[in-house]
């Protein structure tokens, strides 16, 4: 899968208002949200949280939850301009895809 779609999948589950825990959170959201269809490991997510903290897309927080620390993950403003984008580029690949295949089937 590519990294766009990782990072948009990603930073769409943090950016949803309630506290995101931690990259198993976030890899079951992406799997429940697109009905199994896409899984991401949480492995996989790791990497784009280092790289969006760094980038200041997102900020992390710390909660105690039944007695016990976790670290919670939030979207800045600057995040919410990065989704927007990623989501942009997103829809307009996909159209383009959706043309070329319409163009296909007329050949």
């Amino acid at each position: 899968m590519h990294q766009a779609i990782k990072e948009l999948l990603t930073l769409s589950c943090i950016s949803e208002g309630e506290e995101v825990s931690s990259c198993y959170h976030i890899s079951k959201l992406i799997n429940e949200q697109t009905e199994g269809a896409i899984h991401i490991p949480a492995g996989r997510i790791i990497p784009h949280l280092y790289r969006m903290l760094e980038k200041g897309e997102i900020r992390e927080t710390s909660k105690t939850i039944n007695g016990r620390k976790h670290i919670c993950y939030t979207i800045t403003p600057v995040g919410e301009e990065r989704l927007a984008k990623l989501i942009d580029a997103y829809m307009e690949t996909h159209q383009a895809f959706l043309v070329f295949l319409k163009n296909r089937k007329k050949a």
